[in-house]
């Protein structure tokens, strides 16, 4: 089988759990309305096809949020992360405080918000389940910095987890950058916002670079988690999904070509996932046991 037991298992429950979030938002939260972007003001789109497409999103939101689960597991039952590249958890945490950060700017009734409300007479793009799947990322990307240092073999105190210099520039880069851009809040906050989701999009783009050369390395899979990149990837896919499908109700691609850091994110994970599970059907004869719980 290409998928073990466990895999299939993380996936089964993902989608479920998507599907039924999808449909009780519509049914209950009412989110059917604004499931689609502006475009349909006569109400010209069938409930159904709204339908298909808040399912779509919610699922894709709980793929990627379970996502982080499954490498933090594998590492605390290995007790080693030999397999995982500390490049790769290193840029997913930056990556990821800086999207947590921009996204509690945007929602959170912050003067960066009011600038926003300001400057475009409408609210920005952000919602709760935004700032709750940065910030639980976030900390799943801090648990696994935590273990790569706790099992390296200079226990808890190694704090050098010799990180390829590329991966030191970029985040040193990505600090005088924010560090730049935070005395101009009070006047432009729009520059601080422009970093933050540069810094996410260059890190997401660059952080699977390191773990495909590892792997390559290695010749092996062993120590990164399968069901990561299977429920990356069925995200990633219902993700670049939601954004076609109500491209074509619309019959418009200002929906996609309006929100390039989506449908690209999509794409790259996508192609990334592709890569990472192509290795480990050469690398790894066997499946790789993965804890579900």
């Amino acid at each position: 089988m290409f998928l073990s037991r466990t895999v299939r298992q993380w996936l089964f429950g993902c989608l479920v759990a998507g599907t039924a979030s999808g449909v009780l938002a519509v049914l209950l939260l009412g989110e059917v309305d604004a499931t689609l972007p502006d475009g349909d003001e006569e109400g010209l789109v069938p409930v159904s096809v709204r339908l298909v497409s808040a399912v779509c999103g919610w699922t894709y939101f709980v793929c990627w949020s379970v996502s982080f689960w499954p490498q933090v597991l594998l590492n605390s039952r290995r007790k080693a992360v030999d397999g995982l590249s500390v490049d790769f958890v290193a840029l997913n945490v930056c990556g990821f405080a800086c999207y947590a950060v921009y996204n509690c700017l945007l929602y959170l009734p912050t003067h960066v918000r009011a600038a926003y409300m300001e400057r475009y007479e409408e609210p920005p793009g952000v919602h709760l389940n935004d700032v709750v799947f940065a910030g639980h990322a976030l900390v799943l990307t801090l648990v696994s910095w935590v273990q790569a240092m706790a099992y390296s073999p200079g226990g808890c105190l190694a704090l050098d987890l010799d990180l390829t210099p590329a991966t030191i520039l970029f985040l040193a880069a990505s600090f005088v950058a924010i560090m730049a851009s935070l005395p101009s809040v009070g006047p432009n906050p729009f520059l601080l916002l422009d970093v933050l989701s540069a810094v996410k999009l260059g890190s997401s783009i660059a952080k699977f670079l390191p773990q495909l050369l590892l792997n390559r390395e290695r010749r092996s899979t062993t120590g990164f988690s399968l069901a990561q990149v299977v429920l990356d990837a069925a995200g990633s896919v219902l993700s670049v999904a939601q954004l076609l499908l109500d491209a074509a109700v619309l019959r418009s691609l200002r929906v996609c070509l309006g929100n390039p850091a989506k449908l690209g994110l999509g794409l790259v994970s996508l192609s990334y996932d592709a890569v990472l599970f192509h290795q480990h059907l050469v690398y790894d004869d066997e499946d790789v046991d993965e804890p579900l719980l």
